[in-house]
């Protein structure tokens, strides 16, 4: 509802770049309510174009999605949440990783002991990612690379339907990411 509506961190909508931002940091995150699902199917795919604004700090700081969350509660990087899910972190430096978050611990947890270094984000440039869900899967893969990268995680903690965009620990506006092309 509105009262908890702040109109500094809503979605923004860039028409020249068919895109959508927040213009709020740090650790802002928009539920997208209209393509979350409180009953997800058993297998889905995540597909979505990110882009930053400027290049960030090129290991301490990413955006992403928030993802498989159980309830449309908030989201909210290094801060107690509370329902649990998962997090893809895009970092500046092109590193892709992702997280376990469980509910009421404020630090995520990488899973896949694994940290995918990709090509650098370049400053307005788009990637393209998947995410695709099963049920004792967890595949991040960026399909913009002429040779796709991934991350694939055998974990099942969560399976919710809900997601989030994040501007995880980005913290300069002149360095936001976009997102465009969101779709379960």
């Amino acid at each position: 509802g509105t009262i908890n509506y702040d109109a500094a961190s809503a979605l923004k909508f860039d028409d020249t770049g068919n895109s959508v931002y927040i213009n709020a940091l740090p650790n802002r995150s928009v539920l997208l309510g209209s393509i979350s699902n409180p009953t997800p199917p058993a297998e889905y795919t995540i597909h979505f174009d990110m882009q930053f604004e400027g290049v960030p700090s090129p290991t301490s700081e990413h955006a992403g999605i928030a993802f498989c969350k159980d309830s449309d509660d908030m989201y909210r990087f290094a801060q107690a949440n509370a329902t649990g899910g998962y997090h893809l972190a895009i970092r500046g430096n092109g590193d892709m990783q992702l997280y376990t978050h469980a509910p009421g611990v404020t630090s995520g947890t990488q899973i896949a002991a694994t940290t995918v270094p990709m090509t650098a984000p370049v400053a307005g440039a788009w990637m393209s990612f998947t995410v695709q869900v099963t049920a004792t899967t967890v595949t991040a893969t960026r399909t913009d690379l002429a040779v796709p990268v991934s991350i694939v995680a055998t974990n099942s903690a969560y399976r919710g339907g809900y997601m989030h965009l994040s501007t995880g620990s980005i913290t300069s506006t002149a360095n936001k990411p976009h997102w465009r092309s969101v779709s379960i």
